[in-house]
């Protein structure tokens, strides 16, 4: 009587070490997983904000130079001012269609494939129209519901920016 009792009390508490065990075990496969997701966002973060520097600052900083050499070229030499200006305004409307990407790829609403196809449209829409060149879209309706990662969307926008 008294042995079984000694190995029911060894049993259960076995079984609750084991149960510890596994709780503990649970916990940090938990913490892992969320240390893994924190490191991507902040890689996520980090390429956005490398992205924004790069298209965005040395735009501003061409607009910066460029409007300096216009404004000391205004009283002389119209012709030149005109020019400068012009690429000031070309360069303003890049600018605001990268912040445009950017906003765009980072939108959690647009992480559906079929917000990708209607980005597409316009783009080649955009590109294509102005040239006279006519145009047949034609995308499997059947993937339209699956979905894209950020970085996937980042991808794709960096890669029709530089087409």
């Amino acid at each position: 009587m008294k042995a079984q009792a000694q190995l029911r009390n060894t049993w259960i508490i076995g079984t609750v070490l084991l149960l510890v065990l596994a709780i503990v075990l649970f916990n940090r496969y938990q913490l892992k997983k969320k240390l893994q997701q924190q490191k991507e966002l902040e890689k996520i973060r980090n390429d956005i904000a490398r992205d924004l520097h790069d298209d965005i600052g040395s735009t501003l900083t061409s607009i910066n130079i460029l409007s300096k050499v216009s404004q000391n070229n205004l009283g002389r030499d119209m012709h030149k001012s005109s020019v400068i200006l012009e690429n000031i305004s070309e360069q303003s409307q890049q600018i605001q269609q990268a912040m445009s990407d950017i906003v765009w790829t980072i939108r959690p609403d647009n992480d559906k494939l079929e917000n990708m196809v209607v980005r597409m449209r316009e783009y080649v829409s955009h590109t294509l129209e102005c040239k006279n060149i006519d145009i047949v879209f034609d995308v499997d309706k059947d993937i339209l519901h699956e979905t894209l990662a950020m970085e996937q969307r980042r991808d794709f926008s960096w890669f029709l920016k530089r087409r």
